[in-house]
């Protein structure tokens, strides 16, 4: 079955040329609905393929960057996560996902940067968006992970001081994670991630 979706993707048989939404659902097929590792690589350069046809195909570029991530290539990941902020430049999860492989890759300097940009980001969405949506507190966590890491932790650790007086407060405002320093922040995506 490899074998096939691979003549498939270079150039099947009949001569005919592969869409780039062919080609993205090849890649699904031929790492097992992402379960396959060993087929990541040949899936990123069949990414590749695709991209060459039609540059603007986003789904190329997420499925591209979960397998760089997947194999902690985030040089290449921080590089597609460019391309994908080029598609979607209000996006703070983007952003905030950047900065994040720079300081794997530690490229500290610049992470600030896409850090300092997504707490701008998160706080444009958290004003527009009602407290009582399931989206709210995720946004929240994320904006205070980023407020962590652009060195300004001392605004989210006063704010869990004065918010979480029980367990539950704690565990909505994620105390246990939050209340860490930026190097402590730091380290817990180290080993999420890095492997």
């Amino acid at each position: 079955m490899t074998a096939f979706i691979l003549l498939t993707a270079c150039n099947n048989i009949n001569g005919h040329k592969l869409s780039v939404d062919e080609i993205n659902d090849s890649v699904i097929t031929l790492t097992n609905h992402y379960q396959d590792t060993s087929k990541f690589k040949q899936a990123i350069r069949l990414l590749k393929d695709a991209i060459r046809l039609d540059s603007n195909h986003i789904e190329s570029y997420k499925k591209m960057v979960f397998f760089e991530i997947a194999l902690g290539d985030f040089n290449s990941a921080t590089q597609t996560s460019t391309r994908l902020i080029k598609f979607k430049p209000d996006s703070a999860d983007l952003y905030f996902q950047r900065g994040l492989f720079k300081e794997l890759i530690n490229d500290s300097l610049s992470s600030k940067s896409d850090f300092s940009k997504a707490v701008l980001l998160y706080k444009l969405t958290l004003d527009t968006l009602d407290k009582k949506s399931p989206y709210w507190f995720a946004y929240w966590k994320n904006s205070a992970a980023c407020l962590i890491l652009t060195g300004q932790g001392q605004i989210i650790h006063e704010f869990l001081k004065q918010n979480c007086k029980t367990a539950f407060d704690s565990s909505i405002y994620d105390y246990q994670v939050l209340s860490k320093n930026r190097n402590e922040l730091l380290q817990t995506f180290r080993d999420k991630y890095i492997r």
